[in-house]
């Protein structure tokens, strides 16, 4: 919706009035999703306007390029503002695209990290506070199995190997795919993921940078 509405809208205020006319249900989550979610809660609707009409390439957006160490030092520069709230925006770009919002309290209090990841889990799951809430967000679905890679695995599979393989049935996959037996053990992994795997490798980094967590300048 931020998207299409903001290169339909010709000022940040109808971006604001169209947005406010929509009725979202929360169902659907992704990096991008939450980013664009908890960066509106700081900042408002109207100053998202030219991000979402020209997003993610277009310097009109806003985003600056920032490589290896730089991106340590975009930190470090305004590391000491003391009396305002900082909020990066990242959406790192290559084979895998991910999206995530920092926030930087003022006063050198430290930092939070907000994320979800599509398909995986949502914001909500991101910030719950104790382990025990784990297995209740998976079964409302804030936290799920990669549903979406196994299907796509399964179906790449299939339709090259004339439904004699798939990702339940891999016995004959090297003698279909015999340049491409490595991905074997990833195939397993995907086709034995569950909930069980599902909390555990969440868990792992949920513990150390989620939560709604401060992080200190030295963890983060």
């Amino acid at each position: 919706h931020k998207v299409s509405l903001a290169a339909k809208a010709r000022t940040a205020k109808e971006f604001d009035e169209l947005m406010q006319q929509q009725q979202e249900n929360g169902t659907k989550f992704g990096c991008i999703y939450a980013m664009g979610w908890v960066s509106e809660v700081f900042e408002g609707l109207q100053r998202q306007w030219l991000e979402w009409r020209f997003l993610p390439h277009d310097f009109r957006a806003g985003y600056v390029e920032v490589f290896g160490d730089d991106v340590v030092q975009a930190f470090a520069a305004r590391r000491d503002i003391m009396r305002a709230r900082v909020i990066y925006q990242f959406i790192v770009m290559g084979n895998h695209v991910h999206a995530f919002l920092v926030e930087q309290l003022p006063s050198r209090l430290g930092y939070r990290v907000y994320q979800a990841n599509r398909g995986a889990f949502g914001v909500q799951a991101w910030l719950l506070r104790r382990p025990w809430e784990l297995s209740q967000a998976f079964d409302k679905r804030l936290l799920m199995v990669f549903d979406e890679l196994y299907t796509g695995f399964d179906m790449k599979i299939q339709n090259e190997s004339n439904s004699e393989v798939s990702l339940a049935n891999l016995e004959d996959f090297g003698e279909h795919f015999p340049r491409h037996t490595a991905l074997l053990p990833y195939l397993r992994f995907v086709r034995d993921y569950n909930k069980k795997t599902a909390i555990h490798n969440f868990r792992r980094a949920w513990s150390q940078f989620g939560k709604g967590q401060v992080l200190s300048w030295e963890r983060f």
